[in-house]
């Protein structure tokens, strides 16, 4: 078996599908849930993962529970949640809020996961972004610097479903393996707006900018002081920090 990944789970059809594939291909897939206090309908994400044990059993894929990723989310959007747009526009670029508020979760989620990794050696990260799905934060040009901040840290991103164009290839894929794992329906995050087109180039570097000058450093200074902080397992599902 291969070594060990940590899958960033939503409970999705993408991030499930990517589980299945990283599971094909002889990782030992740990998934974790991160909850931005901004989402519904959880409940999906532990049937799911459910699921995914009982269909490869929990030697090759484990749920590991939820964490929190508010504290984290909330620093990300205390500076720019002071500006007003045409601050943000003149100092970054083009874009909108909703891409922003989708960089500061998911660059939040990026730091506890690359703190679970530090702290059980796993050199792997993976989740289910898709080119297609239109959100500034999983284009070539932004994963490129989420990269550059897992190689800090001797960390390789997975991008196993990057390349999926539509919603039939992944759930026929799924079901394949299982109807269950082919349910339709998860969490439902009230802070992105997917694109009804393609977006600009300009908003895509801005949200660049955003991580590459205001996250991106700022995280590489804390992980490395944080890197002993804990994940304390505490009952099924919940985490707390030391």
């Amino acid at each position: 078996m291969k070594e060990k990944v940590l899958l960033m789970y939503s409970g999705g059809m993408d991030s499930t599908l990517a589980a299945v594939r990283l599971v094909t291909k002889g990782y030992k897939v740990e998934m974790l849930h991160f909850d931005n206090g901004c989402s519904i309908s959880l409940g999906y994400v532990d049937r799911k993962a459910h699921n995914l044990e009982k269909r490869f059993g929990k030697e090759k894929i484990e749920f590991i529970g939820k964490i929190t990723i508010v504290p984290e989310f909330r620093e990300n959007e205390f500076e720019i949640g002071t500006m007003t747009l045409k601050e943000i526009i003149d100092k970054y670029g083009n874009t909108t809020i909703s891409q922003i508020r989708c960089l500061n979760c998911r660059s939040a989620m990026y730091h506890e996961a690359i703190l679970y990794c530090l702290n059980n050696d796993i050199h792997y990260i993976a989740e289910g972004a898709r080119k297609s799905q239109l959100f500034a934060i999983e284009q070539p040009q932004v994963i490129s610097s989420i990269k550059e901040l897992l190689e800090e840290f001797n960390i390789e991103l997975l991008l196993p479903v990057f390349d999926i164009k539509n919603e039939w290839e992944k759930e026929n894929e799924l079901m394949l393996f299982s109807d269950d794992l082919a349910i339709i329906g998860e969490d439902k995050c009230f802070l992105g707006l997917p694109q009804d087109h393609e977006i600009p180039e300009d908003e895509i570097l801005s949200i660049k900018n955003i991580f590459d000058t205001n996250i991106k450093p700022r995280y590489v200074e804390e992980l490395k002081k944080e890197q002993p902080r804990q994940l304390i397992y505490k009952k099924p599902g919940k985490f707390e920090f030391m």
